[in-house]
């Protein structure tokens, strides 16, 4: 290629031979990646389309708050904290939970 090509001719070429530097690069093999590659494509595809249908990032779902509440309860149990309780109430004082405890 010419090096007074411009970057998106170049970007056209390579888009073009991509098929043949595949069976080229890969052999025998060539059709099972070119199988792959175009399922891969395809469920890509797929996915964009239901991200753009399905965007509703409003809030996190029921799992992924579950998950994170647990998981958050973890680090603290591990930090040597209680979790659960403000941090500036007394226990003795009849402290009350603003959190589930695990």
């Amino acid at each position: 290629m010419s090096h007074y090509i411009d970057s998106r001719q170049r970007a056209s070429e390579a888009k073009q031979y991509a098929v043949l530097d595949s069976i080229n690069a890969h052999g025998r093999l060539a059709p099972a990646v070119l199988a792959q590659r175009e399922l891969l494509d395809r469920q890509m595809a797929l996915n964009a389309q239901r991200r753009a249908m399905y965007q509703d990032h409003s809030a996190p779902g029921p799992l992924r708050r579950w998950l994170g509440t647990h998981i958050l309860a973890l680090g603290i149990r591990l930090s040597g904290k209680q979790f659960g309780f403000d941090q500036g109430s007394n226990p003795a004082d009849g402290a009350v939970a603003t959190h589930g405890t695990p």
